[in-house]
């Protein structure tokens, strides 16, 4: 027998019911006093339907690459393993022999021995041929344990290391594997008398019982006096049974505690308390084990106190281990990346270096720009490319088609980076659920974004918030992501690879390195999680989401140090003088209502205070024909029209203050500077400087005014103060025109109208 199926065959045998194989899985296994421990790993109590889920526990027992996995060898009647779930059928008898018992002595028992990872350490086991009693069952471990010089593992549920485990208490590990197995198994008298037992005589121990189930124990008398020889033990021990302090029970507990810190053992410390005769009395008059009982109270505060200094002593050990390197490590990412990848430029692979580095510390950083990766023909790597984020990043998940639905229950179990591939399929405008997962993906840039969603409970169906906040990276050939999406992202432009640079990714030869890589990339994140912050990273020139983006990869960057700080500094001052050149050029991903103010704002610089509609709509396409003129994405010219209409939508005030005025009575339609200052004010802009020579002069141009809008307001602005002038009631206090029009005029704007004017 060598294989983990036939070991588990063998020893849970035929019976159907639950085979329970508790792990400790986590924490951190370091070495206490040439052992390695693992004081701060959490215990999982694991259970599988036996025979149906077979399979199952070979492949839990045999993935043991970060868990410590035990077995109990007899089938338990539930999903329980607490004291008291007694299998029902008993038919192995189990031990662990740590005292160098020779291997002769356990194959002259009939039984098997299995290697529990160490050297000289064995894990017996006796296979009986027919089912025995608990208390038999007793008897036979007791005498295996006499025999084998083994531990007090005497419970029919108590676990050991199974067949295709290691032992991780050992550097390295230790493979449990079987070094010797009997052809058959043994009936119960047979194994009795090879052990030197009464099959069915009393068991030496006893079985605690239930709190609920002890009878209230009655006085007796004491019996005979069982002395120790004390002077065979440390003084201590006699010193500490020589106190009385009248309690008993304290008495008890106090001296078994010093027998312990003594180095005695649980017999020999019951014969020291029966030394005493008080003691011996209170012990002989209860029905349970007390001295066995409050030896595990003691084993489990030790246990605990140890914990306690180990996990104080590995945190020790760990702040004196140096840090890892994070320029050196983010320099091997990055080259990972040009290895596999043809950039179209090369600085997008330190982009994306970063980007992946900054999924390891999303929730520290709380802000996660997406990654756009785009491509004008197929065959570019962007497939390729997501699928080495999905190694190095942290928790990666590539996919194709995820639902707003299932988002949020999959970010909100861990944090996960999501990789989404064919974006320009899936997220094509006018399918259906796109608009709720470009919102989920929109919203979940920044931590504490959250979604309702409906769980079913037992009570139906309960509206549950859950988190939807993630790294994203999306891929698709030039898709028509949304402009706040794409104000959300990095984009990464990607060309095939004609000369052929990039290396084969061949994930069954590169994966452990791969593993390896993304190791190293999260040691070097939690080496710097206590310490990262935005707080106090400036991006001089950013603003809004831009300032976003590449604060977060300064971050990281400046976390890194070495090189990497030049590096990003070098990234963000290229990105900027990119989006300045593709705004100077009409090449923008902003709403063309938003970019209608910001041409105004720079259409005004040094130009008069009053500006007609027909004149600004020539500025507009004169200065950015790529975007206002005939040739733009609109089709054809700005029109006074359209141009007021989007400036309406664009600042969505009630009042009537982005509407066109006439100040001039007989004068053109048109546009006050004070109009849009609270709007730029708002968007960050400064005021553009006034014309030195008409400062308050409308400029009467000879362009038809094509506008007409009948529900401009009676009250027009007064452009030297931005109020409005108070309509025809003002008019009367007027000066007339100085021509003789017989009409008069805005003193603001001189004594004469201009089309009077000689």
């Amino acid at each position: 027998m060598k294989t983990t199926g036939e070991f588990l065959d063998a020893t849970l045998g035929e019976t159907e019911g639950y085979a329970a194989a508790p792990t400790l899985t986590g924490g951190e296994w370091v070495e206490i006093n040439g052992t390695m421990k693992n004081p701060t790993g959490q215990w999982r109590e694991r259970f599988f339907a036996w025979p149906a889920q077979r399979d199952k526990l070979i492949e839990h027992i045999e993935r043991f690459e970060d868990r410590d996995v035990y077995l109990c060898p007899n089938v338990l009647p539930s999903r329980s393993r607490k004291k008291g779930d007694v299998p029902d059928v008993l038919q192995v008898i189990h031990g662990d022999a740590d005292g160098g018992v020779e291997l002769s002595v356990i194959q002259g028992l009939g039984a098997g021995a299995v290697c529990s990872g160490r050297d000289g350490h064995y894990h017996v086991y006796a296979l009986l041929t027919d089912p025995v009693t608990l208390k038999q069952h007793r008897v036979l471990e007791e005498g295996l344990r006499a025999k084998v010089h083994g531990d007090d593992k005497i419970s029919p549920n108590d676990v050991l290391r199974p067949v295709g485990g290691i032992n991780r208490k050992t550097d390295p590990p230790g493979e449990v594997t079987v070094v010797s197995w009997p052809d058959e198994r043994i009936t119960p008298h047979e194994l009795a008398h090879r052990l030197g037992v009464d099959l069915d005589g009393e068991p030496k121990s006893k079985e605690r019982k239930p709190q609920a189930e002890r009878p209230k124990a009655e006085a007796s008398e004491p019996t005979p006096d069982e002395p120790a020889d004390l002077s065979a033990y440390p003084p201590e021990v006699a010193a500490e049974l020589a106190i009385d302090t009248g309690d008993r029970s304290k008495d008890t507990y106090r001296v078994l505690g010093r027998c312990r810190d003594s180095g005695l053992d649980l017999e020999q410390s019951r014969a020291v308390i029966r030394s005493r005769a008080d003691l011996r009395q209170r012990l002989d008059a209860r029905d349970d084990d007390d001295v066995a009982a409050s030896w595990e109270r003691l084993a489990a505060a030790d246990n605990k106190s140890w914990q306690q200094k180990a996990k104080q002593k590995a945190e020790e050990q760990k702040a004196e281990e140096p840090k890892p390197d994070g320029a050196e490590v983010l320099d091997r990412v990055a080259a990972w990346f040009r290895r596999f990848i043809t950039f179209t430029a090369d600085q997008d692979a330190d982009i994306v270096t970063l980007w992946a580095s900054h999924t390891w510390l999303a929730k520290e950083l709380r802000i996660s720009p997406r990654l756009a990766l785009d491509s004008i023909v197929f065959g570019s790597g962007k497939t390729t490319l997501l699928e080495h984020l999905k190694a190095l990043c942290c928790n990666g998940v590539l996919t194709v088609g995820a639902t707003a639905a299932v988002i949020p229950r999959l970010v909100h179990i861990r944090l996960s980076t999501l990789l989404f591939d064919e974006i320009d399929r899936t997220l094509a405008p006018g399918k259906d659920g796109v608009d709720d997962l470009v919102a989920i993906i929109n919203s979940g840039h920044r931590l504490g974004s959250s979604r309702t969603v409906l769980v079913q409970t037992q009570d139906g169906w309960v509206p549950e918030e859950m988190s939807t906040f993630a790294p994203v990276a999306l891929s698709g050939n030039s898709p028509l992501l949304p402009g706040d999406t794409m104000s959300r992202s990095l984009r990464i432009l990607l060309m095939p690879d004609l000369s052929g640079e990039a290396e084969d990714t061949d994930w069954p030869m590169i994966e452990a390195e791969a593993k390896q890589l993304a190791t190293d990339l999260k040691a070097w994140a939690d080496s710097v999680r206590e310490t990262i912050s935005i707080t106090g990273v400036t991006v001089e020139g950013a603003r809004g989401r831009e300032l976003e983006r590449w604060r977060t990869l300064k971050t990281v960057a400046y976390a890194a140090g070495g090189h990497w700080k030049q590096t990003v500094d070098d990234l963000i001052a290229h990105g900027l003088a990119e989006a300045k050149a593709r705004s100077e050029a009409g090449i923008n991903t902003v709403p063309a209502r938003m970019q209608l103010l910001v041409d105004l704002h720079r259409t005004w610089e040094g130009q008069p205070e009053f500006i007609s509609t027909a004149d600004l709509c020539a500025r507009l396409v004169c200065e950015h024909p790529g975007y206002w003129g005939e040739n733009s994405g609109y089709g054809r010219e700005l029109t006074p029209q359209r141009l007021g209409k989007m400036l309406a939508d664009a600042t969505k005030m009630l009042s009537a203050q982005e509407a066109s005025q006439r100040p001039d009575t007989h004068g053109p339609r048109g546009y006050s500077r004070l109009q849009f200052v609270p709007t730029w004010h708002r968007l960050g802009f400064s005021t553009p400087p006034q014309h030195s020579d008409h400062s308050a002069q409308p400029d009467h141009s000879d362009h038809a005014d094509a506008e007409s809008d009948p529900s401009a307001p009676s009250d027009p602005v007064d452009p030297s103060t931005g109020e409005r002038g108070g309509g025809k009631e003002k008019e009367k206090d007027w000066p007339m025109c100085a021509a003789g029009c017989g009409d008069r005029i805005n003193p603001v704007f001189g004594d004469t109208h201009s089309v009077c004017q000689p």
